[in-house]
């Protein structure tokens, strides 16, 4: 399949805490990240990045449940990368049933094999040059980002590369981008562009239809 080269792009302000300062202090009620000793807070979600959030969530686990693939999270579960030293929480994430082990106590210890993250407001450049290096370096083997800040439609899917960068995967000749972690999922960029987004059971069992009948 098609693909070119995606670099990096910018960084955050931080709150210096040790981890397990961290993990007494954070709660189902604030959304951060921890790394390198420091605690990044996040802005509250709302509007148009929850709908993309849960579109994709329930579209991902759907898929990854009827195809017994593996497990599908959403936050509060963090990833736990760089040998302890970041704790992320990604907006999806998969663990595929032969890294099962990975997942321990709401924590994904290690590399998830398929992350999603939606572009919000104060998150541009984490989740496009920050994590994009983080995730490629700790071996995330594909990774999805959709913008979900109002009137921005960009979706780009990255695929890990045998020498540790990520590549951006090239739309088919209908547009769609096929994912090589979990066999028979595709993304449509269309699907961002209306006001309302598409019922993602129907889309989910269009794939498993489309597996059946190869």
């Amino acid at each position: 399949m098609a693909q070119r080269v995606l670099t990096p792009e910018r960084s955050d302000e931080r709150l210096a805490m040790t981890y397990e300062e961290f993990l007494n202090w954070i709660d189902e009620d604030i959304h951060a990240e921890w790394v390198d000793g420091e605690v990044i807070i996040f802005m509250p979600i709302k509007g148009r990045h929850v709908e993309v959030v849960a579109f994709l969530f329930h579209l991902v686990g759907y898929f990854v449940s009827r195809r017994r693939l593996g497990r599908s999270f959403t936050a509060p579960v963090r990833m736990l990368l760089r040998e302890g030293q970041s704790a992320r929480e990604p907006d999806v994430a998969v663990v595929m049933s032969e890294h099962a082990e990975r997942f321990t106590s709401n924590v994904i210890v290690g590399a998830a094999d398929f992350v999603i993250e939606v572009v919000s407001p104060d998150s541009v450049t984490r989740d496009r040059r920050d994590k994009l290096q983080e995730y490629a370096e700790s071996g995330v083997p594909e990774y999805l980002i959709v913008e979900g800040r109002e009137g921005r439609h960009a979706v780009t899917l990255l695929q890990l590369h045998e020498e540790g960068y990520y590549v951006e995967v090239v739309p088919d000749t209908v547009g769609l981008l096929w994912s090589e972690v979990l066999p028979g999922f595709w993304i449509d960029p269309q699907w961002f562009r209306g006001d309302l987004l598409p019922d993602p059971f129907e889309i989910g069992d269009e794939m498993l239809k489309a597996e059946v009948s190869k």
